[in-house]
């Protein structure tokens, strides 16, 4: 599992995620929204908010969305349900 994280670096609430996801333990891929380098997976993901947490499962298939400022707390209740299914 993994956690793509599309941000803009002028985005406050992204710089606020990022501070919630800096010691967490699933692998975090950081996609700059702004990069154009990255535009295609910005659109294959329709990503349109920011930020947005996508987690992946070990196939790279989708399996949550988190859009806004998302706690901690959140995405580990998500990942612990995630696991016992």
């Amino acid at each position: 599992m993994k956690i793509l994280k599309f941000y803009a670096p002028w985005c406050g609430p992204c710089k606020q995620q990022g501070v919630l996801l800096k010691d967490f333990s699933i692998p975090i891929e950081e996609i700059n929204v702004e990069d154009e380098t990255n535009e295609k997976t910005v659109e294959d993901y329709e990503v349109y908010n920011l930020p947005t947490l996508i987690l992946l499962n070990d196939k790279n298939e989708e399996i949550k969305r988190f859009v806004g400022l998302t706690q901690v707390e959140e995405i580990n209740k998500f990942i612990e349900s995630y696991g016992r299914n």
